[in-house]
């Protein structure tokens, strides 16, 4: 056989091992380099060339299968016959650089992230593994990159390394480097940017500074997929399962872990590694929950003045940062399960605060003059004084306040200092950025909050500071600050958009990189100038400090904004409260609570806030006086003013939100002030009209000698005080008694023009029949209107119903010098004669009539009466007389009837008593 036939024999074997089981394969390759090792030589040689030829073949998985066969045979060569040379170091090496160049490609071209499939969980809880994407799928001329984890399972060892030209090696180094870290085995990268170092210091320090980001990235244990529990998708899980706890110990084995790898990054013979990073690694393997140690800071740094000014200042901020926003939320402790209560909240966050001025106060001593540590300082004193002051109000807040500020105008002006012997590159628009954000009444935008004071003396100084640096510098930096404004609203919550960019236009003022934020304010602006929020009394401005006033609240507007915004009606909703309610985008809100709550928190210093009604939630817009405005209709405030002092109503807010460029934003509109005079001087009355006046006599307390009159007034508007409504007539009565409910808002009338408010009040007064009177009083007058009325009604009470009466009324009761009892003496003498005649009646006497009878009853039979005469029959008869059972029988259901806890009271008690009069006689 000649050659060619010989090398094309061998080459058609080598590719019948990929259809052979691989130790099958393995095994050939064995005995065929111990026993004809020249022939091996020309196998070796042939799969790396077959290797090279296949490096454009597109299939992935082809070219993999070429890499496994050079990996097994060049490390049974090595095994067998020892160290390459000649042909076989030649072939070795060509087989090292195939190697080399597929982990090239798919360092470019592989978009994986992990040595090994994804393990993912389905939405029903199977596991399955997440399959090998390809950055090539959609690219069908190009050739498929080998996943980075089947790469390193077959990449090059050591002594196979040997056999490649020295010249060469260190690009396997940093490949071998770059793919550990691609697939986040930062551990497994690090041996190759030790050896990397020696000769490369630069591309070593690249690396290492790339390892320490993955490190970070790796130890981050507020990530979900570090702390997601696997049995949390089990049939019946209990929900402690959601959660892994973030214990001190795991967090106390991420910093040794750390501490030991930055002493062998120090060690490295490289320019230091970023500091920038470390400090990050520092923070980011901490639990969010829990707070930095002074002794984890040194023990991983060594000393805190040891690092640069500007990484201290940065580590120093973090901690700042969490400390105003996620260490003190008790729903971030929660989250992690901490464990912690409130009060051992608020002292973690004052530990914190020690530690930040420990490491503060050491960083002071090193760097006095740098202004990242100034600006650290400032912004410390802000947050820890802010803080303080929200837990319990102090008199010291202002004069802390104000020293913070000043520490930021100190902090502004060393920089301005430092600012020449600096490189452009490492100009920065901080110190302005946390002095604004301050000025706003946080140094975070995330911990910014409706309640926070602005100052508005700062935003002037800031602008300042920045003209007064020197050209072009404070171009660039007014540039810089100009930009952030539409970049950074995003972070903020939509109440607090309009007063971001108000105070920050007035810094950038014009200049062009602020033009998409002035669009967005001019937004702002034109839907301000397009709404009111309009307060206006109803009736006179002169309202006294003894009787309500009520006060119309409307939302005004012109049609267009009403068209574009879908109208105002949305604000008269609880959303959260009942059913389901929809908002376009925006978070669901009890939009009449919160009024309600802000129109009581800035009402309560002057005024009593009796009552706060809203119209309904289908009430539409009505017509305004002014062409192109409308109004919807809102609320209506009854308010009492505390004292003859009060001379003013304050300003009405109300916080209306819209969709803009950045999701949606919170407007308030505000009302005007009121100008009110509560002396009590003869106030006129406030407006009414179609009252209708209810009056109604109880005389279920004669008995005691009271008798009791209840007056009901309803009215469109607020009803009066009972002394504008009826004058007293009555001469044989004098009032003991007089309570008064006071004005009560049932509803608001939409549907009339005035859209007045519907009212009630009621008062309760007792009487008493006066005692110089030669007679007692049977009758009673009802007070009459004094003021013209729609409808005046009497009732009294007849048993339990209610029955209209004229405007006097004859009295059932007794009243004065202990008349009440003669109703019964008189019955009493009544039943004695039916005794009487009872007793010496002939038993041939024939059967009443019904005229005999009803001589002797009264006409209007109350249920004690016919008790009375039933019992008298019954004590009359034979005990044996079986009608006995029936009658007392028939006084149980006038008992149950009357007077029991299901009482309907009912029917003609004079007939039952003349049918058993008739049926006993």
């Amino acid at each position: 056989m000649d050659e060619p036939e010989r090398l094309l024999a061998l080459q058609r074997a080598l590719k019948l091992t990929h259809q052979l089981p691989p130790e099958v394969g393995q095994s050939w390759l064995e005995d065929l380099f111990e026993s004809s090792p020249a022939v091996g030589l020309d196998v070796l040689g042939l799969i790396g060339s077959m290797t090279a030829a296949q490096r454009e073949q597109r299939e992935a998985d082809q070219r993999l299968d070429a890499l496994v066969l050079q990996s097994r045979a060049s490390e049974l060569w090595i095994r067998i016959l020892g160290d390459p040379n000649g042909r076989a170091r030649h072939a070795l090496s060509l087989m090292a650089l195939n190697w080399l160049s597929e982990a090239e490609y798919s360092l470019e071209k592989d978009p994986s992230k992990s040595a090994s499939p994804l393990m993912q969980y389905d939405m029903y809880g199977n596991l399955y593994y997440r399959p090998k994407s390809s950055a090539t799928a959609n690219r069908p001329n190009e050739p498929q990159p080998i996943a980075s984890g089947d790469l390193l399972k077959n990449l090059p060892t050591q002594p196979w390394l040997q056999s490649v030209e020295p010249s060469i090696q260190s690009r396997f180094m940093e490949v071998l480097a770059k793919l550990h870290l691609k697939v986040r085995e930062e551990e497994s990268a690090f041996p190759y940017i030790e050896q990397l170092a020696r000769t490369h210091p630069n591309l070593a320090h690249e690396l290492a500074n790339e390892f320490v980001r993955i490190w970070t990235e790796n130890h981050d244990p507020n990530t979900d997929k570090n702390r997601r529990s696997t049995y949390m998708y089990i049939y019946g899980y209990n929900r402690n399962a959601e959660g892994i706890p973030l214990t001190r110990s795991k967090q106390v084995r991420n910093l040794k872990e750390l501490t030991q790898w930055v002493q062998r990054l120090r060690a490295l013979p490289i320019k230091g590694v970023d500091e920038k990073l470390l400090a990050r690694a520092f923070t980011t393997c901490h639990s969010v929950a829990e707070v930095y140690r002074l002794e984890d800071i040194e023990n991983v740094f060594g000393s805190a003045d040891t690092l640069e000014p500007e990484t201290l200042a940065g580590m120093i901020q973090t901690m700042r940062s969490n400390l105003a926003t996620v260490w003190r939320q008790p729903d971030v402790q929660k989250k992690n399960q901490t464990q912690r209560k409130d009060q051992e909240l608020q002292a973690e966050v004052f530990r914190g605060y020690q530690v930040a001025g420990e490491v503060l106060r050491k960083g002071l001593q090193r760097y006095p003059e740098h202004w990242a540590m100034a600006l650290a300082h400032a912004c410390i004193l802000f947050d820890e004084n802010t803080y303080r002051y929200e837990l319990s109000k102090d008199t010291q807040f202002s004069q802390r306040r104000a020293s913070a500020f000043e520490q930021f105008e100190k902090a502004a002006a060393s920089y301005a200092k430092q600012l020449p012997s600096m490189a452009q590159e490492d100009e920065s628009s901080e110190v302005y950025d946390f002095w604004f954000y301050a000025s706003l009444g946080a140094t975070d935008l995330a911990g910014l909050r409706d309640y926070h004071q602005p100052d508005g003396r700062q935003v002037e100084r800031i602008r300042e500071a920045i003209q007064q640096l020197p050209q072009p510098a404070s171009e660039r930096h007014l540039a810089r600050f100009a930009n952030s404004l539409s970049t950074r609203i995003s972070a903020l919550k939509a109440e607090l958009k309009h007063r971001y960019l108000k105070s920050g236009l007035a810094i950038a003022g014009d200049h062009e990189k602020a033009l998409q934020a002035r669009k967005l304010f001019d937004y702002y602006q034109d839907l301000v100038t397009e709404i009111e929020l309009e307060a206006r009394l109803d009736g006179s401005a002169q309202v006294g400090h003894t009787e309500p006033f009520g006060l119309f609240v409307d939302i005004r507007h012109t049609k267009e904004v009403e068209r574009e915004s879908g109208g105002f009606s949305k604000y008269l909703q609880n959303q959260n409260n009942v059913g389901y309610y929809y908002n376009y985008g925006r978070p669901t809100v009890n939009y009449r609570d919160d009024f309600e709550e802000a129109a009581r928190e800035t009402l309560k210093e002057h005024f009593e806030v009796l009552s706060v009604t809203f119209h309904n939630e289908k009430t539409g817009s009505v017509g305004d006086a002014q062409p192109g405005w409308r109004r919807t209709p809102y609320a209506y405030l009854l308010l009492r003013a505390l004292g003859p002092e009060v001379d003013m109503l304050p300003s009405l807010q109300m916080d209306l939100d819209f969709m803009d460029t950045s999701g949606y934003v919170v407007l308030p509109v505000a009302s005007s002030h009121l100008s009110l005079q509560s002396e009590e001087n003869g106030q006129p009355q406030r407006p009414y009209r179609d009252l209708t006046l209810t009056q109604t006599i109880d005389e279920r307390r004669s008995d005691e000698g009271v008798l009791v009159l209840e007056i009901k007034a309803t009215a469109r508007g607020l009803v009066p005080g009972i002394e504008h409504l009826v004058s007293f007539q009555e001469e044989a009565f004098d009032r003991i008694r007089m309570q008064d409910e006071g004005v009560l808002v049932r509803q608001l009338d939409g549907e009339s023009e005035d859209l007045a408010a519907l009212s009630e009040r009621q008062w309760l007064l007792e009487f008493k029949a006066k005692p110089s009177l030669p007679e007692r009083p049977d009758r009673f007058v009802f007070p009459k209107p004094s003021i013209p009325v729609k409808d005046a009604i009497y009732l009294t009470y007849r048993d339990a119903d209610l029955e209209t009466v004229g405007p006097e009324i004859l009295l059932s009761g007794g009243y004065g010098g202990g008349g009440s009892q003669w109703p019964w003496i008189l019955a009493v003498v009544g039943v004695a004669l039916m005794t009487a005649w009872f007793l010496y009646r002939q038993p041939s006497t024939p059967v009443l009539d019904d005229a005999t009878v009803e001589i002797n009853l009264p006409d209007d039979m109350t249920p004690f009466q016919a008790i009375a005469y039933l019992r008298q029959l019954k004590s009359s008869r034979f005990s044996e007389d079986p009608a006995q059972i029936e009658l007392v029988q028939e006084i149980q259901q006038i008992e149950r009837d009357h007077f029991g806890p299901g009482r309907v009271g009912g029917g003609n008690l004079r007939e039952r008593v003349i049918y058993w009069m008739q049926r006993l006689s």
